[in-house]
């Protein structure tokens, strides 16, 4: 096939089916995804996924790496990488006086790098931003009108539709960004029953939160080397607070008990045309590794001024977050025979106090991450190949155990184990195929 004809297919695929994918899926199950935009996603693909999530020093030719876009031109100029991966998700919300536990199994992102130049790389891809998703029951003993139940559900999210480029300055100096198009819909329903009551009208609120606008942010990395046998990767991240068009509307319904409708405001429905103010964010990192490609270890810490953050003009109480990353990278000896000694392992560790803040309590969010780069099965050359060129087509694991929350003042806890499974498939372009 070639190069024009991928292109066209990829592109295809990316403007008309991923999107379709993406929103259908149910991303988070989470009481808390109901602030703010939802549970905010982190962008760790297939490689830092097991290491923390760390990525603004992180620099390799083997992965993509959204999470600076000054890295994309780490990949070599003759190489095309496809990566996709997906999460199964099991979280254990806990109170007091309740333990449930809930399932989800998701696409996580689909995204192409590629070389454009020597000196200029780029990429494209579909990445979720923000995840809601939630179910929630709750009951009141009411004066005058007796035993009220609440219902609270919520769904949706927004997607991040991205084409990054990284330029080379000069001499391991290279700086980046994403164009990227946020678009999705939140919606969060409500509904109020009177079950002490006969003849009376339960109330029904529908609330819908369509996004659609540019997102913009920037990167920088830095590599030298340290001696002989080491090198060095510095990064930064950046971007400015920006203002993300959005479009709220609210329905009202009044039902029977038989649930008839007897009043809508749907024909007149409140439409509110704003914006969602996303806050300052920067982040610094480095990446430490061995000539050799034996050892690898990573930093990352992000801020985000979300106290500043507005949603149609309401704050919703949230706070500056911050967040600490750890990872740490071991490949026996990639040249091997041996197949055990080619594989990479991964750990890692994160610390975030997240945007929340409810009952004057911000919540935190920690947890450790290990994981493996699975090399393919056999060492031989693909059909084709450039002498001294490897095939890097690679299976990765990663495993994640966290929590989130606290069961104090009322709260809920929730205990999550992650298993994601991502494929990077390697291929060379503008070069004349060579056969066996």
């Amino acid at each position: 096939m070639s190069v024009k004809n991928k292109i066209i297919i990829i592109i295809f695929l990316f403007i008309v089916l991923i999107p379709d994918k993406l929103q259908a899926q149910i991303n988070t199950i989470s009481p808390y995804s109901r602030y703010g935009i939802g549970d905010l996603v982190n962008k760790d693909f297939s490689q830092s996924n097991a290491l923390g999530g760390i990525g603004i020093g992180l620099r390799t030719p083997y992965h993509l790496n959204i999470a600076n876009p000054a890295s994309y031109n780490a990949i070599d100029t003759l190489s095309f990488i496809f990566e996709f991966g997906m999460k199964d998700r099991v979280t254990q919300l806990r109170t007091s006086d309740m333990d449930q536990t809930f399932n989800s199994i998701n696409l996580d992102f689909v995204s192409i790098g590629f070389p454009v130049t020597k000196w200029w790389a780029g990429s494209i891809g579909i990445v979720p931003f923000s995840n809601v998703g939630y179910n929630i029951v709750d009951s009141a003993d009411l004066d005058d009108i007796g035993l009220v139940e609440y219902q609270y559900q919520g769904e949706g999210g927004i997607n991040q539709f991205y084409i990054g480029n990284a330029f080379s300055l000069f001499k391991g100096f290279s700086i980046g960004f994403n164009a990227s198009y946020l678009f999705g819909s939140m919606n969060y329903n409500g509904k109020a029953f009177l079950l002490e009551q006969d003849n009376v009208q339960n109330y029904y609120t529908y609330d819908s939160t369509i996004v659609g606008d540019i997102y913009l942010n920037y990167g920088a990395q830095y590599s030298f080397n340290i001696g002989k046998n080491y090198s060095l990767t510095l990064g930064a991240i950046f971007n400015n607070k920006q203002n993300i068009h959005a479009l709220k509307t609210t329905t009202w319904e009044l039902r029977d008990d038989g649930g008839n409708i007897t009043y809508t405001s749907q024909d007149s429905s409140e439409s509110n045309e704003g914006n969602i103010v996303l806050p300052d964010n920067y982040g610094f990192g480095f990446m430490l590794s061995d000539t050799k490609d034996k050892i690898l270890v990573g930093f990352d810490y992000y801020h985000q001024d979300w106290s500043k953050s507005t949603f149609f003009n309401e704050n919703d109480s949230l706070r500056n977050s911050n967040k600490l990353a750890l990872g740490i990278q071991y490949t026996p000896d990639q040249t091997s025979a041996k197949y055990w000694k080619r594989i990479r392992f991964r750990i890692g560790g994160y610390y975030s106090s997240t945007y929340l803040n409810l009952k004057n309590q911000q919540l935190d969010d920690f947890g450790i991450t290990f994981g493996f780069g699975l090399p393919p099965l056999a060492r031989q050359k693909s059909s084709f190949y450039i002498k001294g060129r490897k095939y890097k087509t690679s299976f990765n694991l990663g495993f994640q155990l966290g929590r989130r929350g606290t069961m104090n003042n009322e709260l809920i806890r929730e205990d999550y184990a992650v298993i994601s499974l991502y494929m990077t498939l390697y291929d060379i372009w503008f070069v004349k195929q060579k056969f066996d």
